[in-house]
């Protein structure tokens, strides 16, 4: 085998089709590298790994187009058969020699990650996957190669054959996706086709996830094609005498071969069913975003009920989708975590089916059985428990932006909050509620009820003047009031408080006094000034007034999860904020006990009267009151239930723009606005349960080249580089046709 490896080795390079090879690599890839990296300021290899696999099927053909059919061309092949060497190290001898050459082209785009490094930190996990998957995918390609070349004396016939194999497997994949959403194709035939894709798997490894039953499929190839490699030079050194004269030495070649294909497909098989029981991958991206956080780890193995989380779409399309194959692996991770407990299933909406008996089998009989249900449409998630059910837009998952270039686009996922969060909520056995006031003239409260949902709280609104406040009201939330309250309000808000309630007054900026409720909040120490606070060093967004405070430490120790979270200097933004005063010395009185929740910084901050700031200048002067204030306060009351338990009731005092719309959903990955909402959900809800998990940025980490630095790097690896490789070869290829 050695020696059959160092001869076709040393071939490649006494002749122009190895430097041709490489070169045209090196040309087009350092080409392409340059426009999606360099110009493109991205530290991402993903896209230069999967551009080469569409290289790979042009060229693989060139590199194996002679290996065999030379030999046969020129009538060498007798020497090798004759030669003491078995057929297997024939074959895996050229084999390897061709592989070599594929491997000498890749050492010399080790330059791109050096050059990434150069200017920004390179994810060194995404760059080993991506070289881990383009070596197995190679070694594929090129067993292929080697067996199309042993079939026949002719190169060129060699090429196209590789070439058109390639091709029809690439055509293959892309058509069955096609003709699938059409409703043409039946499933068990994409699903077969998908299996087999090279393809699809490869993108799942350019996309930042290493699978063990990836690995053990290119592997398989790469063994499959070697194996029939030397079946047909068995065929080729007995001639025609194995076919006229022992037929029964045929049959038994035929059936070995044969088991060893049931035999491969079998064991890919079973590398498929453990990678998806036990999530058998490497999650190689930069903010291991297929990984599961872990407080969703912490709910996941503590879960002891079975739950059906049902997708509204194809399993295949879903795969093959680069966005939707990132929620689907995380879902697969999830199953795998819970031990089994939860189910995944895909379900084409169209065919209205449901593989479960409880639901005969029937997605209509499952929206009749459960009103949360009834809007469902496809790729909509659905969580299913013997509780109850609710569904989960695939577009909650994800959070958008813009990219470099100002163009909307996905910057970020929050699967992982949204995932656990509606999971808590079916498999609570008590559901929080938040009740919304809504007879002041509040502001909308779209937002805030969304991000209430998505921690597991069902929301309704009612009429305080006219109704009373649900028996099942966890938190009572009134947000931008302009109206006074009546004192039979004050009175509902104070009783629910004294049982052990939770409410949230979210004062309105331009409403300086109410009447009632500001007797209220007096009542439990805090008054709300008539100053606005501004602020010389924490001011973002300068055109809109955004200015910046903190989360403070000192949760409320009666709170469920108080040792949880230590949230002290938590950024939050603020549009307007008025401070807000302790009337209590010392923060106590009697049973009651205040808590300062957020607060601006240092000494930067100052206030302005309020008339002030709306007539005259902002600047700041000396008669300005000096920070830092106060700009929400938690109250604590200790009470007892009616069943004499010990309980707290808790008021939160802040301002409405604290949770405009803005900071929930524009700048929620910058501000901590909406993470306070899921804090105090968590902290108020019955259960204990928090969900507050962090959004994965899914942008690649920019990278900034001068124009100078730019300007080296294309005329070295642009220019240079593919002009020495094509040099040397004519150089080689000149003094063989001379000697």
């Amino acid at each position: 085998m050695k020696a059959v490896f160092k001869r076709d080795f040393r071939a490649y390079f006494t002749s122009p089709i190895g430097y041709i090879y490489i070169g045209a690599y090196i040309f087009v890839l350092n080409l392409f590298f340059y426009v999606e990296n360099i110009l493109g300021a991205s530290s991402s290899v993903a896209g230069i790994f999967s551009f080469m696999l569409t290289m790979m099927i042009f060229l693989t053909p060139i590199l194996t187009m002679r290996v065999f059919s030379e030999e046969y061309k020129q009538k060498t092949d007798q020497f090798l058969f004759t030669a003491p060497l078995s057929l297997f190290a024939i074959a895996f001898g050229k084999f390897l020699s061709a592989f070599s050459v594929f491997i000498s082209m890749l050492i010399l785009t080790v330059l791109w990650p050096m050059i990434i490094s150069l200017f920004t930190e390179a994810n060194t996990a995404e760059i080993f996957g991506n070289y881990s998957g383009i070596i197995l995918i190679g070694a594929a390609y090129i067993s292929i190669g080697v067996f199309i070349s042993s079939l026949t004396e002719n190169q060129l016939i060699a090429a196209v054959g590789t070439l058109g194999l390639f091709l029809t497997l690439f055509i293959l994949e892309r058509l069955a996706l096609v003709f699938y959403d059409s409703g043409v194709l039946p499933v068990i035939i994409m699903r077969f086709l998908l299996f087999i894709s090279i393809f699809g798997r490869y993108n799942e490894i350019t996309r930042g996830l290493l699978g063990l039953d990836s690995i053990i499929f290119f592997s398989s190839v790469c063994i499959l094609f070697i194996f029939l490699t030397v079946r047909v030079l068995e065929t080729k050194r007995h001639g025609k005498f194995v076919l006229a004269k022992r037929l029964k030495f045929t049959g038994y070649r035929i059936a070995v071969t044969v088991t060893f294909i049931t035999v491969i497909t079998l064991f890919n098989i079973l590398a498929g069913m453990l990678t998806d029981r036990f999530f058998l991958k490497a999650d190689l991206t930069e903010g291991s975003l297929y990984s599961i956080s872990e407080r969703a780890n912490e709910f996941l193995r503590e879960l002891n009920e079975p739950i059906d989380i049902v997708v509204l779409a194809e399993e295949s399309m879903w795969y093959s989708n680069p966005t939707f194959s990132l929620v689907a692996n995380i879902l697969q991770n999830y199953s795998a975590s819970s031990g089994g407990n939860i189910k995944i299933q895909y379900v084409n909406p169209d065919l209205n089916y449901f593989d479960g008996p409880k639901y005969n089998n029937s997605l209509i009989t499952l929206k009749s059985s459960y009103s949360e249900l009834e809007e469902m449409q496809r790729g909509d998630i659905l969580f299913i428990s013997s509780r109850r059910a609710t569904r989960l837009f695939v577009a909650d998952l994800f959070i958008q932006g813009a990219d470099a270039a100002g163009r909307p686009s996905l910057t970020a996922i929050r699967a992982d909050r949204e995932l656990i969060s509606s999971l808590v909520y079916v498999t609570n056995e008590n559901i929080s509620r938040v009740t919304f006031i809504y007879n002041h003239q509040e502001n909308p409260v779209e937002y805030i009820r969304q991000v209430f949902e998505r921690s597991g709280y069902v929301s309704s609104a009612i009429n305080l003047a006219l109704e009373d406040i649900p028996d099942d009201t966890t938190l009572l939330v009134s947000c931008g009031p302009k109206t006074a309250f009546l004192s039979d309000e004050v009175i509902k808000m104070e009783n629910f408080l004294a049982s052990g309630g939770n409410v949230m007054i979210l004062y309105d900026f331009n409403v300086q006094s109410l009447s009632g409720l500001d007797g209220f909040l007096a009542a439990w120490g805090v008054e709300v000034e008539n100053k606005i606070v501004f602020d010389d060093d924490y001011t973002f967004v300068q055109q809109i007034g955004i200015i910046g405070a903190r989360v403070v430490s000192g949760r409320l120790p009666s709170t469920a999860n108080a040792e949880i979270y230590t949230t002290t200097n938590a950024p939050v933004g603020v549009y307007r904020a008025r401070p807000i005063r302790s009337l209590w010395s010392g923060g106590t009185r009697g049973n009651y006990e205040m808590f300062p929740y957020i607060m601006t910084f240092s000494e930067s901050s100052y206030a302005k009267d309020l008339e002030v700031d709306l007539t005259g200048s902002t600047e700041r002067t000396n008669n300005d009151e000096t920070g830092p204030f106060t700009l929400a306060w938690h109250v604590s009351f200790l009470t007892a239930d009616r069943e004499g338990n010990q309980v707290h009731g808790n008021l939160i005092v802040t301002s409405a723009d604290i949770f405009d719309d803005d900071f929930l959903a524009v700048y929620s990955d910058v501000f901590y606005n909406a993470h306070l909402i899921i804090d105090l959900a968590g902290d108020f809800n019955p259960s204990g349960e928090s969900i507050r998990i962090l959004s994965k940025s899914i942008v690649a980490v920019p990278m900034l080249v001068s124009s100078s630095s730019a300007r080296t790097i294309f005329i070295f690896m642009v220019f240079l580089m593919p002009i020495l490789i094509f040099a040397t070869g004519i150089v080689v290829w000149r003094k063989r046709r001379h000697q």
